[in-house]
């Protein structure tokens, strides 16, 4: 198949768009053809290194991914769209989980095909095109995991720091949903607007 590789850590020099064997198929886990993997953070911070986090090359990023099923399973059909939940259990003590296609042992979405424990597969609605699917997955698991610890309920105020990074977006929609308002913090003029698009309640331009 082919997919896009790391062999070391380093700047964007270090991809590498080649051919690489097919999943073998592991007992207990399935396979999903990608349509679409998102750009995230993450994939950055692996890509680089961090100190103290490692990865076995080669490496394949990507934890934000939509796609198709190659076989059916346990209610699922093949063929049938769906969404891979990116967080599995790491076998690291005390670290709970790890990231697909992070610093754990999963290969990611940079791929034309990916393979993730059952668990992790979830029906795509719908009414969400797989674009918009596969921009859901971190951002909005960190964002809501944060709106749920932080016990604010509905007319309570909350502020949110970074209102355009893919969090911060994410957390905006969220606590308005969630009918909490919102102050927000930007960078400049541009984002501050985007921020109110999104529904912030009130703005700062933390340039100034």
């Amino acid at each position: 198949m082919k997919a896009v590789v790391i062999r070391k850590h380093g700047g964007p020099d270090v991809l590498s768009y080649e051919n690489v064997k097919n999943h073998v198929p592991k007992k207990d886990h399935v396979i999903v053809k990608v349509d679409y993997c998102a750009v995230n953070h993450l994939d950055i911070w692996v890509r680089n290194g961090l100190p103290g986090r490692k990865v076995s090359f080669p490496h394949i990023l990507g934890c934000d991914v939509c796609g198709t099923l190659v076989e059916s399973f346990e209610g699922f059909k093949k063929n049938e769209k769906v969404i891979v939940y990116p967080a599995v259990e790491s076998g690291v003590p005390r670290v709970s989980y790890s990231i697909i296609g992070g610093f754990g042992k999963y290969q990611g979405g940079y791929a034309e095909f990916i393979q993730v424990p059952p668990e992790n597969i979830i029906r795509k609605p719908s009414w969400f095109s797989s674009k918009e699917a596969c921009a859901l997955n971190v951002s909005y698991l960190t964002a809501w995991n944060m709106l749920e610890r932080s016990n604010c309920k509905k007319n309570d105020t909350m502020l949110i720091w970074g209102a355009n990074s893919g969090v911060g977006s994410a957390a905006i929609l969220l606590a308005k949903a969630k009918g909490i308002q919102v102050i927000t913090v930007a960078s400049d003029l541009k984002k501050l607007n985007h921020a109110k698009k999104l529904g912030a309640d009130h703005v700062i331009d933390r340039s100034k």
